[in-house]
C-alpha cells in the first residue's frame, strides 16, 4: 500500500474514479482499468494542517495525482498541493507527481500571474513545463 496504512476511499480497477467536493469534481479515467488506489487527504489522513483534498495513484504506472478542489484561490490550491507532497514526501518518492486545481470560477489571467503571498506562478510555470500539471474550472476529466 503506497501511502502507509492510511484509510482510502477506493482501491481497485474501476473505470471511473471521481473526487468531488462543493460541485467541483476530478474524474480518473481508467480505460485500461489499472490497479488505483482513492484517497481524501485533508479531514482524514491529516486534520489540522494544510493538505490538498485527494490523491488518486495509479499504482501500476507509477503515477500520483494531487488533486485540490478549489475556489478560486490558486495561490492556496498550491500551498495545500506542496504542503501535502512534503508531508508525505517518503510514501510518494517512488511515484511520478502529477498536480490537478479544480477550481469554481475561473481564475483571472492576474490571479495566475501574480502572487501576493507566495511565487506560485513560478511554481505552476515549472510543473507546467514538466508536464505535471493541469487546472480547470468546475471539472476535469482525464485518463489516469
Amino acid at each position: 500500500m503506497p501511502l502507509n496504512n492510511y484509510p482510502y476511499i477506493y482501491k481497485g480497477c474501476k473505470s471511473k474514479i471521481v473526487s468531488k467536493e462543493n460541485g467541483r469534481k476530478h474524474i480518473g479515467l481508467n480505460p485500461q482499468q489499472y490497479l488505483v488506489t482513492h484517497y481524501r487527504v485533508d479531514g482524514v489522513i491529516f486534520q489540522n494542517q494544510k493538505a490538498c483534498d485527494f490523491i488518486l495513484i495509479n499504482e501500476t504506472n507509477g503515477i500520483a495525482y494531487l488533486i485540490e478542489l478549489k475556489g478560486c484561490r490558486v495561490d492556496e490550491a498550491v500551498q495545500q498541493l506542496q504542503a501535502t507532497e512534503k508531508a508525505l514526501r517518503e510514501y510518494l518518492k517512488n511515484y511520478k507527481l502529477q498536480y490537478r486545481i479544480v477550481t469554481s470560477t475561473s481564475p483571472s489571467k492576474k490571479s495566475r500571474t501574480t502572487g501576493v503571498k507566495t511565487s506560485y506562478p513560478k511554481i505552476l510555470n515549472l510543473w507546467e513545463k514538466k508536464g505535471q500539471f493541469k487546472m480547470a474550472t468546475t471539472q476535469l476529466s482525464e485518463e489516469i
